[in-house]
């Protein structure tokens, strides 16, 4: 229980005594949220979550630390602080506001150009695909067109990334316990040799996806950490995030 802020700013009216003995838990408590890989979710509502019964002093001394898997999972979460009643805490809860952006725009992804058969599919949808009318007009519905026939070819190419690379670590994992028990069969081991292509395509697909879409350019491909490019999206999506706004009158 560290009963302590994070920056200066997180109190106010505290005397200077009980400041200069808050820096050692301050540092303290810093580095525990370092070690253990914590989040600190930003407040709103409030700036501070105590208040001392003279109205004077306050602080920032209640919060809610999440980890970087937790965040993976809640989308857009939001910590409010409610008004005290009781207590001199204030009780905080956390929300999470779902947001209708509408349909999903349609996005390229690179590597679907390592797909030897995506080519095939622009193309023979383009050759075969024939429209009159001017030449705008024509463009546009071709390639409206051809949205529709990548979109189907993805759905039915890589399905959902996750889902299709765990069925296929599930079967290399029923092969290997096999081979252990009795051995593989020539036929069996073949097998496991396209499972294990098939799981290494799509585990690429996945990391060049989010390389993409987390900018994080910085970074080559075959130096992939999911964990920190989830991170980055996630992280870069909060930050676009708009919760709240303050008005003259709160």
């Amino acid at each position: 229980d560290f009963n302590a802020v994070l920056h200066r700013e997180e109190m106010r009216g505290l005397n200077t005594l009980r400041n200069a003995s808050l820096s050692s838990e301050t540092i303290e408590f810093r580095n525990f949220l370092t070690n253990m890989d914590l989040i600190d979710l930003p407040v709103l509502g409030r700036k501070f979550t105590w208040v001392h019964p003279n109205g004077i002093s306050m602080s920032r001394i209640d919060r809610v630390l999440v980890s970087n898997d937790w965040l993976s999972f809640v989308v857009n979460p939001a910590l409010w602080v409610l008004p005290c009643t009781v207590s001199d805490h204030c009780p905080l809860v956390v929300r999470s506001n779902v947001v209708d952006w509408g349909p999903r725009p349609f996005r390229f992804n690179n590597y679907w150009l390592e797909n030897k058969d995506f080519t095939k599919v622009v193309e023979n949808y383009w050759m075969n695909n024939n429209l009159t009318g001017w030449m705008a007009y024509v463009l546009k519905e071709k390639l409206k067109g051809l949205k529709a026939t990548i979109k189907t070819w993805h759905r039915y190419t890589y399905g959902v990334l996750d889902d299709k690379i765990l069925k296929l670590i599930s079967e290399i994992n029923v092969l290997d316990i096999k081979g252990e028990l009795t051995g593989l069969s020539e036929d069996e081991m073949g097998s496991r040799k396209q499972l294990f292509s098939e799981m290494w395509h799509l585990k690429r697909s996945k990391e060049s996806s989010i390389v993409q879409r987390s900018r994080a350019r910085w970074l080559k491909e075959s130096d992939a950490n999911s964990s920190f490019f989830h991170a980055c999206v996630k992280s870069r999506r909060n930050l676009n995030s708009i919760l709240a706004l303050q008005t003259e009158q709160g």
